[in-house]
């Protein structure tokens, strides 16, 4: 999938789904960290850069995470990213 495309399907999700603003944050940051990353299979990013990159705390980070999983756009492993296609 291109960046493209998965901005379009993310963008479908939203027109049915309930998105928090901190998912949608994610999952927009990851795709951009991906992207600087030569759209890795997997790439790498703590907790504490991704929750300062964008400005919200770790518990905001990790209730994001979640929601983006349980929505089946994020697989994650520890000290591990995916944004499933």
């Amino acid at each position: 999938m291109t960046y493209l495309d998965l901005l379009n399907g993310f963008h479908d999700l939203l027109m049915r789904s309930q998105v928090s603003k901190n998912g949608q944050l994610l999952y927009h940051t990851l795709l951009m960290i991906n992207n600087k990353s030569s759209w890795s299979d997997w790439f790498q990013r703590t907790n504490v850069s991704l929750y300062a990159m964008m400005g919200m705390s770790e518990k905001g980070l990790i209730e994001a995470r979640k929601e983006l999983k349980e929505l089946g756009n994020l697989e994650d492993k520890k000290g591990d990213s995916k944004l499933n296609d």
